[in-house]
């Protein structure tokens, strides 16, 4: 599995796995969004574990998504 960071664009969590959005080039193909949780070990060597790519479209219908969720209660708590 090859794969190319184009741009980190943020970290959602940090530690020994990690929880980040970056846009990413998997297997040389065309750049995608790319939201997938990271396992850092104590040499700082990254493995990519599960996540999900996105496409400029589903980023946008993901984006409006969470807007209708933004101001409601949580209801994980």
């Amino acid at each position: 599995m090859n794969y190319n960071i184009v741009k980190h664009i943020g970290t959602l969590s940090d530690g020994k796995i990690t929880t980040e959005l970056n846009v990413i080039e998997w297997n040389g193909r065309k750049a995608q969004y790319d939201l997938r949780r990271w396992s850092v070990d104590e040499t700082g060597e990254r493995t990519p574990l599960k996540g999900l790519c996105l496409s400029d479209s589903e980023l946008e219908v993901l984006k409006q998504l969470i807007k209708t969720i933004v101001n409601q209660p949580s209801i994980t708590s």
